[in-house]
């Protein structure tokens, strides 16, 4: 307020987004003989999927963790059919998703026997 009785009024007002993000993904050991952990830790819970592809783009593995913000998965170096995969490179995708936002995350492992 001023001398003449003047009333001021400072008002301010922001929004914040939630980020949804990876803020951990670990694959060990790498290079791996049977098996291989895939640790991930998300700012959110969301539906998690763990991809495995061959370097040519075939999807070897694939499952999924419902409802997860900080977990991991272990990969038993085996296709969806059960059987053991053959030593190389493998691409991992782990996909998260909330709603209609979808994010990703994908690195390399070897696997040698």
């Amino acid at each position: 307020t001023d001398r003449a009785g003047n009333v001021s009024e400072f008002i301010t007002s922001f929004q914040t987004r939630e980020v949804f993000q990876f803020i951990k993904i670990k694959a060990y050991p790498n290079p791996a003989r049977d098996n291989i952990k895939i640790e991930f830790k998300l700012t959110r819970s969301a539906e998690v999927t763990l991809k495995i592809f061959t370097i040519n783009g075939q999807l070897v593995y694939e499952t999924t963790k419902n409802d997860i913000a900080q977990s991991d998965f272990l990969w038993k170096c085996k296709n969806n059919s059960g059987n053991k995969v053959a030593s190389g490179v493998y691409i991992y995708l782990l996909e998260a998703q909330i709603y209609e936002t979808k994010i990703h995350q994908h690195g390399k492992i070897a696997i040698i026997r």
